[in-house]
């Protein structure tokens, strides 16, 4: 890997990476959960939330993390 590191997307309708290995794209509805750390989200997808991924946060501003948590909970709320 000659560049490490992972550019995240925000958008609307989903959240995706990239990087020099690949890159993914789910929709919001996918989003189980998310774990807030200081330093680290944690990304809960699937039903059952068996993967994640690691959102650092160094460099997410308020507005950034109000949208990911709005979308999130909105997820939630819809498939219970």
């Amino acid at each position: 890997m000659r560049d490490p590191k992972v550019r995240w997307r925000f958008t609307e309708e989903t959240l995706g990476t990239r990087s020099d290995l690949g890159s993914s794209e789910i929709s919001w509805r996918m989003i189980s959960d998310v774990w807030c750390f200081p330093e680290v989200w944690l990304i809960f997808f699937g039903k059952q939330g068996y993967g994640y991924s690691t959102l650092p946060t160094v460099g997410l501003n308020g507005e950034l993390k109000d949208f990911i948590l709005a979308k999130a909970l909105a997820n939630k709320t819809q498939s219970q």
